[in-house]
């Protein structure tokens, strides 16, 4: 299916194979977080530029959360950000959605500093709802 679409893409584009073109690969892992005051269940989405490209399984705590996902996205256009929403799922007995309880926003200058290393560490969660100290461990590359 690829080397047919990079065939259609050839021919609208036929001067391709002359230009530069950058391969942007993108790995993403979510970790854990901490610091959470409700029970609950949670789930990370992973937006590249604004745009949702993932999200993990809904897991249910009380105070730290882990997934252990691994995400990998190639042939992503450039991007400049990469933000990790953590939502709350909405209680089973009321139909609603998840509510977001706080993001992580990372630059890609800061996380591809060397081709080929992962950078892992914890980020503070920027809360919605006025919860301090919730820490999320992310890993990229």
């Amino acid at each position: 299916m690829r080397v047919w679409v990079d065939s259609l893409k050839r021919c609208i584009n036929w001067d391709k194979d002359n230009e530069a073109r950058d391969d942007i690969d993108v790995t993403l892992g979510i970790m854990d977080v901490k610091g959470l005051s409700k029970k609950g269940s949670y789930h990370c989405e992973v937006l590249l530029d604004s745009q949702i490209y993932a999200r993990t399984t809904s897991k249910s705590s009380s105070e730290e959360v882990f997934w252990g996902e691994h995400f990998y996205f190639s042939d992503v256009p450039p991007i400049s950000t990469i933000t990790v929403t953590l939502r709350k799922e909405a209680d089973k007995r009321k139909k609603g959605r998840p509510s977001l309880v706080g993001t992580v926003d990372m630059k890609v200058e800061n996380v591809a500093q060397k081709q080929g290393s992962f950078v892992e560490k914890w980020y503070q969660v920027v809360s919605t709802q006025k919860q301090d100290g919730i820490m999320m461990r992310v890993k990229a590359r």
